[in-house]
C-alpha cells in the first residue's frame, strides 16, 4: 500500500478549553473527514501549555483517523507536554509499544468501549468523585452522579451510534479547578436534532444544542426515555459556581455559574465534547432534598 504525501498540523502555543482550542479541534476533524492512508503529523514544536483533559478530544481524532488507515505521529514534543502526556496514559496511546508504568497524576486518559459500563462506572467514581478535594456529598447523591455522567457515556452509542468514548480530566491545583472532559466521533447533536425534526430544518450547532439541553427533549423515538442526561448535573454545577461546555458540529454551548451562553464556531468537529469543570474550593455539603428529614427542619 502506498501512503499519501504527509499532512501535517502545527500546534499553536497554548492548546485550552476555550474557543480557539475548540477551533483547532474542529478544524483538524473537518480538513482530515475524508483523509484515508495518509501519514498525519501534529507538530508541537510552538506549544508550551496544554489543557490535560483536551486529551480526550485529541485522542478521539487520532482513533478516528486510525480507523481509516492514516498513520498518526505526533512530533517536537516539549517537555511540559511530554511529561503530562506520560503520567496521564496518552503517551502509551499514541505510542502503543510504550511500556513505561503509569503513574496518574490527572483523571487519567481512557478510551471505553461501549459495552465497558462497569469500568466506566468504576473509573468515574474512583477519578473524578474520589477525588481527594471533589465536594463533600452523600454516598446517595453521588451515586446519582455517577448515573447522570453514565448517561452521557450511553448517549455516545444511542445518539452518536460510536463504538468508544474518550475521557480525561486535569486537577489545577492553583486555581481548585477540576476539568474533565468525554469526547466521541459519533453522530453529532446538530444532525440528531436536526433530522428528528424532519422538516427541512437546518439549525445551526448553538441551536440544537440549546434544546438538547433542555429536560425532557430527546430524539429518541418511542417509549425510551431519553436526553442528554444533564439535569442533576447542570444543577450541581450550578451550585458549585463550575461550568459544562458542549461542542458538537460547529456549535459551542456553555453554562457557567448558572448564566448560559452560546456560539458558532468556523470549522465543525464531527463529533460531540463535554467539557465539567468543577470548583474544588467549594466546602459545601451536597445531599438531594429527598435525603433531608422533614422533622428536622424549621
Amino acid at each position: 500500500m502506498s501512503w499519501q504525501s504527509p499532512i501535517q498540523y502545527v500546534i499553536p502555543r497554548a492548546v485550552a478549553s476555550n474557543v480557539d482550542g475548540y477551533e483547532l479541534l474542529a478544524n483538524i476533524s473537518i480538513r482530515t473527514f475524508d483523509t484515508y492512508n495518509s501519514y498525519i503529523i501534529l507538530d508541537f514544536s510552538n506549544n508550551e501549555w496544554f489543557d490535560v483533559n483536551l486529551c480526550a478530544s485529541f485522542g478521539a481524532l487520532i482513533d478516528d483517523l486510525r480507523r481509516r488507515n492514516n498513520k498518526v505521529n505526533l512530533i517536537q514534543i516539549g517537555t511540559f507536554a511530554e511529561d503530562i502526556f506520560k503520567k496521564n496514559g496518552f503517551h502509551k496511546f499514541c505510542n502503543p509499544g510504550y511500556q513505561e508504568e503509569i503513574i496518574p497524576v490527572n483523571v487519567e486518559f481512557r478510551r471505553f468501549d461501549l459495552s465497558s459500563t462497569t469500568l466506566f462506572q468504576n473509573y468515574i467514581s474512583a477519578q473524578l468523585l474520589g477525588h481527594d478535594n471533589f465536594p463533600k456529598m452523600s454516598e446517595l447523591l453521588k451515586k446519582k452522579i455517577n448515573k447522570s455522567i453514565l448517561e452521557l457515556y450511553n448517549n455516545a452509542h444511542t445518539h452518536g451510534k460510536c463504538q468508544h468514548i474518550y475521557t480525561c480530566g486535569e486537577y489545577f491545583e492553583k486555581n481548585q479547578i477540576l476539568k474533565f472532559t468525554i469526547a466521541d466521533m459519533g453522530v453529532t447533536i446538530r444532525k440528531n436534532v436536526n433530522d428528528f425534526f424532519k422538516s427541512g430544518s437546518s439549525l445551526d450547532g448553538d441551536k440544537t444544542i440549546e434544546w438538547a439541553v433542555q429536560k425532557g427533549n430527546t430524539t429518541k423515538s418511542g417509549d425510551i426515555p431519553g436526553g442528554l442526561g444533564l439535569s442533576l448535573i447542570r444543577a450541581f454545577i450550578k451550585l458549585n459556581e463550575g461550568a459544562i461546555q458542549i461542542i458538537s458540529s460547529n456549535g459551542l454551548w456553555e453554562e457557567k455559574k448558572g448564566l448560559t451562553s452560546s456560539t458558532n464556531l468556523k470549522s465543525r468537529f464531527l463529533g460531540t465534547i463535554i467539557t465539567m469543570e468543577f470548583n474544588l474550593s467549594d466546602t459545601k455539603l451536597y445531599i438531594l432534598n429527598s435525603e433531608v428529614n422533614s422533622r428536622n427542619v424549621l
